[in-house]
């Protein structure tokens, strides 16, 4: 059986057509905590049914009740049940549902003038029926009659009692037990032949009556996880409202279980009893799934290149260590000589060295020779698998030098000796600092701020530099009282050899003060 399940959109309720054969008919109300039903005594059948919760749009004075609400899943968070644990706990959110009531079944007077009948809970609680319940009936709505039942006991003598009243003979009641099955509660009420009055044909025995914390709604809930379990990839589409709506329109109670069970574990009856459920699902334009696709790949290649990346640093890394241990494998093969250190204190040298690099002996440090050249080797590897994100990008600079007739990253070197030859002339200094761009501007405002003291450091970290033409007044008179303190403690000489280190606006003060 294949069934395509689509989101049930409820219809608001309509009023009802009055008629004068409803002047004074009783209007009968089933009150649950999960379906609200009500209507007038004379007709067969409930007029309204509508789930039993409000909610109130930010927008609007009125709340919505029932059915009103077009989709309740989507605003679950924000609905409003009069019930809580099945005992009737809002008597605010149950007058607007009374509202509601009164109003789709066409109440003609202010008041309600029409004998009200309402079911309650098995052993309702005191505080739960009066004051409040009863107040607002007779106070707000003036009801002229207000009567109290329990859905089980009515559904029980509406099927049984009233069926053998109709007939000739005389209802025979025996021993019996009522389930009666709530939304969140369930109920177990024993009942025995009533031979003391003739009210009614079974007297209940309250005594033995129980009470169980599992309804309807666990029973969806439970559904929900199974489902959620075995298609994880739906869990999300697999909603409350779903697992509600197959409950109750699929769901049965099984009359023998081990049997039922049996039948299931049989391949045919299986396939021939399955239901498949057809999920809401849009079908994809081309345009998204090729936006889809690119992303994917998009993704891919940018893993692909943090892999490389990564083990590119991995074997600049094991390079570096590798030249360290080399080079302490040549202080071993060296020959004693008398121009040498002797051997004591080559010892001493060797052994310091091989502490600092977390070793002991030779043999550790030949196996970690071994260890290392192997491990280079298959990061080697791994660097030619993964393709490169730019032909241009070199690989390690460490290990890999570049070949005859490729081109190669070319490492410009900034040579700060330069600005010794500079010094003497300001205009040539102050446009090669303005080219210098990228990683050389960094350089010298790295060097800089390595030359200034503390506390001009942390000036020039809390408000970056900025050029000549920018330098405020106060700044600049500020800064060049740093230079006054810098020059009076450090004297002329620590000026001379600093002045190629510091920016410019400092270095032209320093210039100006020493003569240059």
């Amino acid at each position: 059986m294949f069934l395509q399940f689509e989101p049930l959109r409820a219809l608001p309720d309509s009023k009802l057509q009055w008629s004068d054969s409803m002047c004074g008919s009783p209007i009968i109300i089933d009150n649950g905590a999960y379906e609200c039903r009500a209507g007038y005594a004379l007709q067969p059948k409930p007029y309204l049914c509508f789930r039993n919760f409000i909610f109130r749009p930010r927008m609007s004075k009125t709340p919505l009740v029932g059915n009103d609400i077009a989709e309740p899943d989507a605003v679950a968070h924000l609905l409003k049940s009069p019930f809580m644990d099945g005992l009737l706990t809002s008597v605010d959110v149950q007058e607007h549902v009374f509202d509601h009531i009164f109003d789709r079944l066409s109440v003609q007077s202010s008041s309600v003038d029409h004998p009200v009948v309402i079911n309650e809970v098995l052993c309702n609680p005191k505080v739960c029926r009066s004051p409040e319940l009863t107040e607002l009936l007779f106070e707000t709505y003036c009801v002229p009659q207000l009567a109290f039942y329990v859905d089980g006991l009515a559904a029980y003598y509406e099927n049984t009692c009233k069926v053998s009243t109709s007939s000739a003979s005389s209802p025979q009641v025996s021993e019996c037990l009522v389930i009666s099955l709530g939304h969140q509660n369930t109920h177990l009420i024993p009942l025995i032949p009533n031979l003391t009055d003739g009210l009614t044909p079974f007297q209940p025995l309250f005594s033995a009556a129980r009470r169980l914390h599992v309804g309807g709604a666990h029973i969806s809930w439970l559904l929900q996880r199974f489902l959620q379990l075995k298609y994880t990839c739906h869990t999300e589409r697999l909603t409350f409202g779903l697992a509600e709506y197959l409950i109750h329109n699929f769901g049965s109670v099984a009359t023998n279980y081990r049997q039922d069970l049996n039948q299931w574990r049989e391949q045919g009856y299986r396939d021939s009893h399955a239901l498949k459920v057809q999920l809401p699902f849009v079908q994809s334009t081309m345009d998204e799934l090729n936006a889809a696709a690119d992303r994917k790949r998009a993704q891919s290649m940018r893993m692909q290149h943090l892999h490389r990346r990564r083990h590119i640093d991995q074997l600049d890394t094991a390079c570096l260590r590798l030249n360290k241990l080399l080079a302490l494998e040549d202080l071993f093969d060296q020959p004693d000589s008398p121009d040498s250190l002797s051997a004591n204190e080559a010892s001493i040298s060797i052994k310091r060295e091989l502490a600092r690099l977390d070793l002991h002996n030779h043999a550790e440090l030949v196996q970690e020779i071994k260890v290392l050249q192997s491990t280079i080797t298959r990061l080697e590897q791994q660097i030619a698998s993964c393709p490169s994100p730019n032909p241009a990008v070199p690989g390690s600079t460490l290990c890999e030098e570049p070949t005859a007739g490729s081109e190669g990253h070319k490492t410009e070197l900034l040579d700060f000796s330069i600005l010794a030859d500079l010094s003497s002339n300001l205009d040539t200094l102050r446009a090669a600092m303005n080219e210098a761009t990228g990683r050389h501007k960094r350089a010298f405002e790295l060097l800089g701020s390595l030359a200034v003291p503390a506390a001009v450091q942390t000036q020039m970290i809390a408000t970056p530099f900025p050029t000549d033409s920018k330098l405020s007044d106060s700044k600049l008179k500020q800064r060049i009282r740093l230079a006054h303190e810098l020059e009076s403690n450090k004297g002329s000489d620590f000026l001379v050899s600093c002045r190629i280190c510091y920016p410019l606006p400092i270095f032209c003060l320093l210039l100006s003060r020493s003569g240059v």
